[in-house]
Parts: C-alpha cells; sequence; structure tokens
C-alpha cells in the first residue's frame, strides 16, 4: 500500500501542522522519538516514515522512505531513478533544483534524497513532504542561541568586538 503525498498537507491522513500527539493517532505504528540536530522527530519503525516538529511541537515535514511506496499524484517515486523522477518534477514545477544529495521544489512541496544523485542510476531513497514556509523558516532558537555563544566565544579569543569587522 501506498504513502499518499499532499503538497503542503501531509501524508494520508496524518496532517502538517497537526501536534505530535495528532501525528501519532494518525499513524498507526510503533514510534521512536529521537532528535534530528536541534529539531523533535518520530520514527514510524513500521511505517517508514519520520516527522519531524517545530519549537511548538507542530509538524512541519515528513519524510518516506524504503520499503515504504509513495504516490505522488498517481507516480511512484522511491526506488526508482533519480534522473527520472528529477524529469517528472520538472514537468509539473518550474522551481526543481539540485540541493545536497537530491533535489527540491518548494512549489510542488516536496524534495528527494538520493545519495548518489551524480550517478546515472541512483535510485531515490527518500521523500520529504513539508508545510508552506518550511524552507524560508527562521533558525532554530536553540541552534541560534548556540551559533551566537560560538560566534561570541571566537570573538572573545580574536580580541574583537565583531567578527564583521575583522573585513575592515
Amino acid at each position: 500500500m501506498s504513502v499518499l503525498i499532499l503538497p503542503y498537507e501531509g501524508v494520508d491522513s496524518a496532517r502538517l501542522n497537526a501536534s505530535r500527539e495528532e501525528v501519532r493517532k494518525t499513524i498507526p505504528s510503533e514510534v521512536r522519538a529521537y532528535k534530528k540536530g536541534c529539531a523533535d522527530a518520530d520514527q514510524f519503525l513500521g511505517a517508514s516514515i519520520h516527522a519531524y516538529y517545530d519549537d511548538r511541537g507542530h509538524c512541519s515535514a515528513f519524510e518516506i522512505y524504503a520499503p515504504q511506496s509513495v504516490d505522488f499524484f498517481g507516480h511512484e517515486l522511491l526506488g526508482r531513478p533519480f534522473r527520472e523522477v528529477l524529469e517528472l518534477l520538472r514537468q509539473w514545477a518550474d522551481d526543481v533544483k539540485m540541493q545536497g544529495a537530491g533535489a527540491l521544489s518548494v512549489k510542488l512541496g516536496v524534495s528527494l534524497y538520493a545519495p548518489d544523485g551524480d550517478e546515472p542510476e541512483s535510485l531515490v531513497k527518500g521523500v520529504l513532504v513539508f508545510r508552506r514556509g518550511y524552507w524560508e523558516e527562521p533558525i532554530n532558537p536553540r541552534l541560534k542561541a548556540k551559533f551566537d555563544q560560538i560566534q561570541k566565544s571566537l570573538e572573545e579569543r580574536l580580541g574583537r568586538k565583531k567578527l564583521a569587522d575583522s573585513d575592515e
């Protein structure tokens, strides 16, 4: 059975912007909570789905991976050659761009993970479905605080008020 991807809405009945409790009720699977970077996340073991949450505990994205299959406008994305899926997405949106180990389309609300994307027969290993504004959201406050702490420490060690002043 395929997971139905609904751009900017969610996957199957699990909704983006829903609370962690609501997401857990809609994905019938054993769940393991963990941290990914500074973000809280759930791994739904039997469903091959990860859910990522913002600082308020609302779902910001779902990641689907093999052996799960996905239905995106009637097309399977997982396990198919990356270049083939890239061409498919480019038929629907003009903003599909290579990013890291995959591709991103803000207009379609999806990102692909293909670790060997530059290899001709590389397969899509994961699909990220995200809410509106996901890529434009400000840096996580905990991460920003850590960055500010590191920057302050560097400035003190370098004897400067601001790192930006070093260009003068």
